[in-house]
This record gives structure tokens, C-alpha cells and sequence, in this order.
């Protein structure tokens, strides 16, 4: 028998030594994923609260806290943003001359500071206020005018019974007398070149009035276009309204004649669009189809429209007066008084907000979201009284302000810092329920002492610009540079003159 003697296989080990070395590095493979799973976590977490951190100091920074390393405390300031037309004034903020010139900002303590705007050729513009801490503080509508005021006559007219700039601030609608609806529009589009255009309005388009009634005519409005504008037409106890259209005079429609009311007063919408009352009846007029709507509201003694739809009116009714609102075409009451005092009433928006303000006697209020039910955001956000009756009521084209007076004597309330001003302007005029103007949405204008006189809004920085005929409109130029009013010179002629708002 043969015997085989065993043989060993080589590779064997070989193979073993390698799968223990795999099992060896696998093993060490897990442990390493491991550690870098952990240290990515780490990571992770450290870049989390790193974000945290920096964001958290960021809104804290521009919340306005900042170390204060006198008191070794975290106190929170305001931020003050700085501007002026024109532009390039000097900042002395409490009596230190800041590093840079309007535009600007720039951070301060919540408290009372005085700041002024200074800038050669212009007569320094000061203010002083209080500011909260987070709060930030736009003093970016200062007007600097010059120290010596450039004016010119530019036209001289045969007479001037009313007047009315455009909103587009490119023409001046005139009538030279109010016995006549013929109207004169100066175009100022070009300063280098006034012109002006007679429209005549047709014969047949007013209604003649009776035997021994006088007609009188007035600018009413215009159209927010600048296209068309509203003649009214008074003849003893009737009252009518043209709708003119200034760029072709060809079209020229008597509003009552067309829908047949006799309206006691009517507002654009549109440029075919209107609301108005005829007899006690708030109603809305559509050109197109000739169209008038339901009532919207009865017994209606009072309206303003804001924009194109928002309405607040006042009726008359069973011996009280009722403020009321139209929204979206949907009327609502806000609130009611008894009749023995009668109301103004206006009606603006603000940072998406409406408000509707009412004044009686010498009681202002303030109520916003009068579209809303007292459950759901109608707010009165404020009463104040007032030391005299008020007589007028206005609110500025920004919204923010509503001012309400007697005479020259008025307060300003300003609803996105719900502060109060008494200011006054000096006054010649006899009829105390004529306002001041609104220049743009900060600044007043005041003609009552036959002087062109701006302010702000709370009735600071007064400055004489030139001569004025009391209580007649005037305008800025497109650019801000130009500001155009009547005056009547010394021989007694009607004048437009332009006053150069800066010195370049």
C-alpha cells in the first residue's frame, strides 16, 4: 500500500493573514467614520450657535443696542436718517458738527436732541425732538430756503377770480372772472417758456340762469390725470358741474344737464367715474353707459373721496348727524352725534391703514379701520380737545398728518408717532374756515397776511418766501427748484410770478 504523504496549500495563510488584516482595518474604518460623524457634529453644532450669535447681535444692532462703555451696560438707542432739498446741508446734531453731510444717518441715545441743517446761500433749518429707544427717526423733509429768495414775474393777467395747479404741477387753471366760465391754462411744464390757452366754454353748455341771477363760477378739482377738471356753476339757489377736458376743448360735458340731478357736490373717480350728492342722495355717475347708481347712502349733507373709492360721508337724519364709510363699495356706520353741533369729516390711508378723522366743536377725533366691525381692528385711536371751535379740517397727501384749526390757529396730530402740536401762522383773512395748504406731504403753506409763508408740518421753520394773494393755491415746479403763486403788484395787476427755490 502506498501511502501519500499530506502536502500543505500555500496560499492558505496567505489568504487568512489578509482577511484578518481587512476584518482589522474595517474595524478601524468604523471607529474613524465614527470620530468624524462626532466631529462633524461638533461642527454643526458650533456653526449652529456661531449663526445664532451673529444673528442675534445683528437684530440687536439694528434694534439699536450698543455697549455703552461709560456706564459698562447694554443700552438700547434710536437711529436718526438725516436729508434736505437740497442736498450737501451741514448736521450739527446737539451741538456737534457731524463728519458728513446730508443724506445721512446715524445712531443716538432715546431721549431729546436738537439737530440743524445748514448750508451757504440757505437760512439754517433746526428742529428738536424726542426719540424711543428702537426707534427710527426720518428728518429727511427739511426744505432749506434761500437766504435771499429770487422771484420774477412771469405773466400778468387781465383779472383773477380762481385758481387751481394741477396735480401733475404742469399747468395753472384760471379764471380771470367768475361771472365768466372761459378759463385760462397757463402751462408751466417748460419755466424757459410759459404759455398760455383760452378754452372757451360754449353758450349752450352752462345753464342760463333766471332773470336777474348773477352766474358765478369756481375751479372745483381735478381729475387725478391732470387731464380733466370740474367747473362749477352757481346761479342763485342751482348749482351745476362742466367736466372739462384741457387737452381738447371740444369735449365739454354738463355733468347735471347729462344725468339730469341737481348735485350739491361731485368728485372724480375717474376720468368718467364720479360720486356725488343730489338731493340728500350719495350716488355714483358712470359716463360710459350714462349711468347713475342706487343710493349709496341717504340724507347726505357732506362727503370726501379718497383715491379713487374710499368715501366717508355725514347724513342727517332723525335729529342726529351719522359718520359713515364706503369701502369696496360696501357702506358702513363709524359713529354718530346728535345735531346740535355740526361735524367736518376726511378720510386718508396710511401704511395700509384707513382712518377717518371727525371733528365737532373744539373735540377732534381719530379712528382707523372705520371699514372694520369695534370687533375686528375699528379702533378710535384718539380725542383731543381743542381751546376754540374748529373750523377746517385737512389731511396731507402722505396720509401721516391731519391738521384741523380756526383761522390761523391750528394742531397738527401725526399718526405714526400719535403726537400732538398747537402751531399758529399770522393771518389777515376774515373767513376762519379757510386752511393752510399742503406744499407736498410735509410742508404748510400759509398766504393769510398777503405773505407766501412755508412750514413743517407742526408749524416750525416759518419762512417768508414772497408776496401772496391770501387764500389762492401754489405750486411747486416738476423738479422742486420752482415755486409759482399770484400776487397783485403795486398798480394793482394780477400777476403769476416763480420764486427760485434754490441758488444753483
Amino acid at each position: 500500500m502506498i501511502r501519500r504523504s499530506a502536502v500543505k496549500h500555500k496560499g492558505v495563510p496567505f489568504l487568512r493573514r489578509w482577511y484578518i488584516v481587512y476584518i482589522v482595518a474595517m474595524q478601524q474604518y468604523d471607529v474613524d467614520k465614527k470620530k468624524r460623524k462626532f466631529t462633524l457634529l461638533l461642527r454643526y453644532i458650533a456653526m449652529t450657535v456661531a449663526v445664532v450669535i451673529i444673528s442675534t447681535v445683528c437684530i440687536l444692532l439694528a434694534l439699536g443696542y450698543r455697549f455703552d462703555f461709560t456706564s459698562n451696560s447694554v443700552k438700547q438707542g434710536a437711529l436718526l436718517q438725516f436729508d434736505s432739498f437740497p442736498s450737501g446741508a451741514q448736521i450739527t446734531l446737539d451741538g456737534t458738527i457731524l463728519s458728513y453731510r446730508t443724506p445721512g444717518k446715524t445712531e443716538v441715545d432715546a431721549g431729546t436732541h436738537s439737530v440743524s441743517l445748514a448750508r451757504d446761500g440757505y437760512r439754517t433749518w433746526t428742529k428738536q425732538f424726542t426719540v424711543k429707544a428702537g426707534e427710527v427717526r426720518w428728518l429727511s423733509y427739511a426744505r432749506l430756503v434761500p437766504t435771499t429768495v429770487s422771484t420774477s414775474t412771469v405773466k400778468e393777467l387781465t383779472g383773477l377770480a380762481d385758481e387751481l395747479p394741477s396735480p401733475d404741477r404742469k399747468y395753472i387753471a384760471v379764471l380771470t372772472a367768475s361771472n365768466s366760465p372761459n378759463l385760462t391754462m397757463v402751462n408751466i411744464s417748460d419755466p424757459k417758456k410759459i404759455t398760455d390757452t383760452l378754452i372757451t366754454i360754449p353758450a349752450d353748455i352752462p345753464t342760463a340762469p333766471a332773470v336777474g341771477v348773477t352766474s358765478a363760477y369756481s375751479i372745483a378739482e381735478w381729475s387725478l390725470s391732470s387731464k380733466y377738471l370740474l367747473l362749477r356753476h352757481d346761479a342763485g339757489s342751482v348749482r351745476e358741474y362742466i367736466r372739462v377736458n384741457t387737452s381738447d376743448p371740444k369735449d365739454i360735458i354738463n355733468l347735471s344737464t347729462k344725468f339730469g340731478v341737481a348735485f350739491s357736490e361731485i368728485h372724480f373717480s375717474s376720468e368718467t367715474v364720479f360720486y356725488g350728492v343730489e338731493n340728500g342722495n350719495l350716488r355714483k355717475f358712470d359716463l360710459g353707459p350714462g349711468s347713475l347708481s342706487e343710493p349709496l347712502a341717504k340724507d347726505v349733507e357732506q362727503m370726501k373721496l379718497y383715491g379713487s373709492n374710499d368715501i366717508v360721508y355725514v347724513r342727517h337724519a332723525d335729529s342726529r348727524y351719522i359718520v359713515g364709510v364706503i369701502v369696496g363699495g360696501k357702506a358702513r356706520q363709524v359713529s354718530n352725534y346728535d345735531d346740535t353741533t355740526p361735524l367736518l369729516v376726511d378720510i386718508t390711508s396710511y401704511f395700509n391703514d384707513r382712518y377717518v378723522a371727525i371733528t365737532r366743536s373744539g373735540s377732534f377725533e381719530l379712528i382707523k379701520n372705520p371699514e372694520k366691525t369695534s370687533s375686528n381692528g375699528l379702533t378710535k385711536v384718539v380725542t383731543l380737545s381743542y381751546p376754540s371751535d374748529l373750523k377746517w379740517l385737512d389731511i396731507s397727501s402722505n396720509g401721516r398728518f391731519v391738521i384741523t384749526g380756526n383761522g390761523a390757529q391750528f394742531m397738527t396730530y401725526d399718526i405714526e408717532l400719535a403726537t400732538r402740536t398747537n402751531s399758529n401762522f399770522p393771518t389777515l383773512i376774515s373767513d376762519p374756515s379757510i386752511p393752510p395748504q399742503w406744499l407736498d406731504g410735509y410742508i404748510l403753506v400759509s398766504t393769510g397776511d398777503n405773505k407766501l409763508r412755508l412750514s413743517d408740518f407742526d408749524g416750525t421753520n416759518q419762512q417768508i418766501m414772497t408776496d401772496a394773494l391770501p387764500a389762492m393755491p401754489v405750486t411747486l415746479s416738476t423738479d422742486n427748484r420752482l415755486l409759482y403763486n399770484f400776487t397783485k403788484t403795486q398798480t394793482g395787476v394780477m400777476s403769476l410770478q416763480v420764486s427760485k427755490m434754490t441758488i444753483d
